[in-house]
C-alpha cells in the first residue's frame, strides 16, 4: 500500500497511519514515521534505512489502547530467539534466522500463543549443511536455497538416451587475414 507517496506496510511497522475527521464529509491524514532503538542505543528511523532491526518479542498489551503500541508498560512475554523485527515484513524476515526453529524448547513456547493442540518437532541441524545454525533467511535466499551443485555432465549418456538422428552446430568465429586473403586469391 502507499500512502502520502510512501510504502506503507499493512502491519503499520514503518509508519503509524493516523486518520482524523474534521466532519462528516472531511478526512486528513497523518503519518509518523517509526523507529527501532537497539540495545546498542543507536536509534534507526524507517524513513532512512529499511533494514532497522531490534529482536523480536511477543508482548502482553492487553488492555493497552491499540494493540500497534507497546510501551514501558507492556510486558514482553518471549524473546523469540533469531527474529527480527524490523521496517517491514520482508525485512525482518531477511534479517532474522531460523533459531528458534532448531530448538524444542524455544519452538515450543512459540506454539502456545497460537491456539493449536498440534504437536510441532524441532528441525534437526545437520553439520553437511553449508549454512550456520545462525545463518540469516538473507544468506540463506542469496545462495538460492542451494546446499550443493551438483555439475554431472555426461555427453555419451545424453546422446545414448536420445539418441539424435542428426546433431548440428553453429560455430561464429573471425576469419584471420590469411584466411581471407587466400579465398580472395582462389576466387580471380
Amino acid at each position: 500500500m502507499t500512502t502520502l507517496s510512501k510504502l506503507q506496510s499493512a502491519l503499520q511497522t514503518n509508519y503509524l497511519l493516523h486518520y482524523y475527521a474534521y466532519n462528516t464529509w472531511q478526512f486528513a491524514v497523518k503519518r509518523n514515521t517509526l523507529g527501532y532503538s537497539p540495545s546498542n542505543g543507536n536509534f534507526c528511523y524507517c524513513i532512512s534505512n529499511f533494514n532497522c532491526q531490534i529482536p523480536s518479542k511477543i508482548y502482553n498489551i492487553y488492555g493497552e489502547a491499540t494493540q500497534l503500541t507497546v510501551s514501558s508498560n507492556s510486558k514482553s512475554l518471549m524473546r523469540i530467539n533469531g527474529f527480527k523485527a524490523s521496517c517491514l515484513p520482508v525485512s525482518a524476515i531477511l534479517l532474522s534466522t531460523l533459531e528458534c526453529f532448531y530448538n524444542q524448547t524455544c519452538l515450543n513456547q512459540l506454539i502456545s500463543f497460537y491456539p493449536t493442540n498440534q504437536k510441532f518437532l524441532a528441525m534437526n541441524f545437520s553439520e553437511q549443511s553449508r549454512f550456520a545454525i545462525n545463518s540469516t533467511v538473507k544468506m540463506i535466499v542469496d545462495e538460492l536455497m542451494i546446499e550443493e551443485w551438483i555439475a554431472n555432465i555426461s555427453y555419451d549418456k545424453y546422446f545414448k538416451q536420445c539418441a539424435p538422428n542428426l546433431c548440428t552446430y553453429t560455430k561464429n568465429e573471425k576469419y584471420s587475414f590469411t584466411y581471407i586473403l587466400t579465398k580472395m586469391i582462389s576466387l580471380l
